[in-house]
Formats: structure tokens, sequence, C-alpha cells
């Protein structure tokens, strides 16, 4: 789903702050993905923020979700567990922003 031309500036974003991994996040994604990608990850990464907002019951919260979802987001050949770590806190990222990251405009 997230193609590897993004891989590298995506591993790089744990040094920044909130506010600038979800800036650059947005930014990524809508420059860098495949438009088809980018509307089948909001629409995947919304259902998991929905899913998240109930996690008092399901226990589920946007870690959690990031750990079931994360490695399968991204394949390659060779993960080292840091690299699947990364991972799990961009999709993590993902699902807590959903509202800032994907905007209705771009899904147009």
């Amino acid at each position: 789903l997230l193609s590897e031309t993004i891989f590298n500036e995506m591993m790089s974003l744990d040094v920044l702050d909130v506010v600038d991994k979800v800036d650059i996040t947005k930014e990524l994604l809508n420059t860098k993905l495949p438009k088809l990608n980018y509307r089948f990850l909001n629409y995947l990464i919304e259902f998991l923020n929905e899913v998240s907002q109930h996690s008092n019951n399901n226990k589920m919260d946007a870690k959690n979700l990031s750990y079931v979802f994360g490695p399968n987001f991204l394949r390659k050949e060779e993960f080292s567990l840091i690299d699947i770590e990364k991972i799990n806190r961009f999709v993590e990222l993902l699902i807590k922003y959903h509202s800032d990251i994907f905007t209705k405009e771009e899904l147009c």
C-alpha cells in the first residue's frame, strides 16, 4: 500500500516533533503516493481511526492497531526490527492524525 518510494523519508521522520511529522507526512503522501493508493490508504486509516475512538471497549488504540496493521502497509525483502518499529510508529501517526493528514480536497 505504501510504495517503496517513500520508505526512506518515512524512516527519517522519527527525529521530528509531531507537528512537523504531520506536515511532512501530508506532503509526502500527497506528492509521492499514487492517487489510488492514497485514496485507499485514507479509507483504511479513517476506519482504523474510528476503531481507535472506541478503544475503551475494544482495547484497540492507535498504537495497538499500528502493531497489527503496520507491517502489512509496506513490504521489503529485508526488514530489521527497527524498521518495523518505525513503520508502526508511522501508521500510528496516520491513525491519530488522520483528519490533519488527509484532506477532502486532495481526494477529488
